[in-house]
């Protein structure tokens, strides 16, 4: 049996053993999931176009006569060699045409949704909102779909702006006459009575856990600048890049929304224990959703009122209820499992949970930074620089910092820096 290949030399054996010896004492318990979606790799049972997977319909086949249309057609689409927009209006037009009653079977296909994808950035309002009828009724098992997921996507990015457009009208697009299609607005929150109810299920699906994030978005009004969140809502990184930079801003968005997210935030506060919360620290799934979560209630003032006056029974998180997802975080504990400091001090060595605490240093108010920095991080910042995980942790600690406090950390990791560029 061959060997493991190994660095020689004593600075590589040292690595080698310190690395070992932070897996041994920093590794954090992992409780599997009850009631979250738990299997991930069972998602995609048949592959191939319009399989039948983890209970969803089967919404059939595209015959070989209409898949080397619509390929032909995509061809077209990304060579872009159209004379001017009318002609690319006109081919969009008529594709979608040609698509009619198949909408269900082209989403759900491997080549064809991606051909969608595209065509939905050319889209009128009205067809927009045509496409979103045809899913009705059935968004909660195309958000679950390993390529039908991307569509929903797609189509709740573009879609935002339409409804962000209505909304500063006062009224939905004019549409050809007789032709009856209800505002955007209104066709989001029937998207969103379907996907609700499930999406606490959902927080941890391999597939619909990144459209949740970007409807979570979409609602809320957030952009991704605000909310610090591009990297959260990027599913596939190279290819929805522009898609997703779409979101950049924050949006006008209905009082409907801004109540759904807060409906949303609130359900997920009272349903996530403490323990299912340290699931999600760490799961390398539900860790990003439950960081756009917790962003949100961070940076959404208007669902995170707090009162005036002082309040003496306030905990870490600053704030007055107990409920919250920064509160049960920071000072939840359930029988049986470790505190909530050793928790947390834990973290700050996880390749994924120390992206929860980045969330936290940056988005928290001022009072909860100071009472982390007092109890994690005064008196142990030159420690934390060296470690290759918890330092971004640092990173975020610093640009926060002011005055002694900031002195103090430089006085402590400036003497490091040689040694630190030697290690590297």
């Amino acid at each position: 049996m061959p060997k493991e290949r190994k660095k020689r030399g004593r600075r590589a054996e040292q690595v080698r053993r310190k690395q070992e010896e932070q897996e041994q004492t920093q590794e954090i318990p992992r409780h599997e999931p009850l009631e979250f979606y738990d299997a991930a790799e069972d998602a995609y049972q048949n592959g191939g176009d319009g399989g039948e997977y983890d209970g969803t319909p089967f919404f059939g086949l595209l015959d070989e006569q209409e898949k080397e249309y619509f390929r032909q057609q995509d061809e077209i689409l990304t060579a872009n060699a159209f004379e001017s927009d009318e002609d690319r209006s006109t081919f969009i037009t008529n594709l979608l045409k040609e698509a009619d009653g198949k909408e269900l079977k082209l989403i759900s296909s491997q080549g064809c949704s991606r051909l969608l994808e595209r065509v939905i950035s050319f889209c009128t309002p009205s067809q927009l909102k045509n496409l979103f009828q045809k899913c009705n009724g059935n968004f909660i098992h195309l958000v679950q779909h390993r390529f039908a997921s991307h569509f929903c996507e797609s189509l709740f990015v573009q879609s935002a702006f339409v409804a962000a457009r209505e909304e500063e009208m006062g009224h939905s697009y004019e549409t050809e006459v007789g032709e009856v299609i209800a505002s955007m607005e209104s066709l989001f929150l029937y998207t969103l009575n379907e996907l609700e109810p499930q999406i606490y299920g959902l927080l941890t699906h391999p597939f619909a856990s990144h459209t949740i994030r970007i409807l979570l978005l979409v609602l809320s009004g957030k952009g991704t600048t605000t909310t610090g969140s591009n990297n959260l809502i990027q599913s596939r990184r190279k290819e929805n890049q522009l898609e997703t930079d779409k979101l950049a801003e924050d949006r006008k968005v209905p009082d409907s929304f801004k109540e759904a997210t807060s409906r949303i935030l609130s359900s997920m506060q009272e349903k996530l224990s403490v323990r299912e919360l340290r699931i999600l620290s760490t799961h390398p799934v539900g860790s990003p959703t439950l960081q756009l979560l917790l962003r949100i209630e961070l940076t959404n003032t208007s669902l995170n009122k707090v009162k005036k006056h002082k309040n003496k029974n306030k905990d870490i998180s600053g704030s007055n209820s107990k409920n919250t997802l920064l509160s049960k975080l920071l000072n939840g504990q359930e029988e049986g499992d470790a505190s909530a400091t050793s928790f947390l001090q834990d973290l700050f060595y996880d390749s994924i949970g120390s992206h929860l605490l980045e969330t936290i240093v940056q988005f928290s108010n001022q009072a909860t930074f100071e009472e982390l920095y007092n109890t994690y991080f005064k008196n142990k910042i030159g420690s934390m620089a060296r470690n290759e995980t918890a330092s971004f942790v640092v990173q975020k600690v610093v640009t926060r910092l002011e005055g002694e406090k900031l002195q103090d950390a430089m006085d402590a990791v400036i003497p490091l820096v040689p040694n630190l560029l030697g290690w590297w």
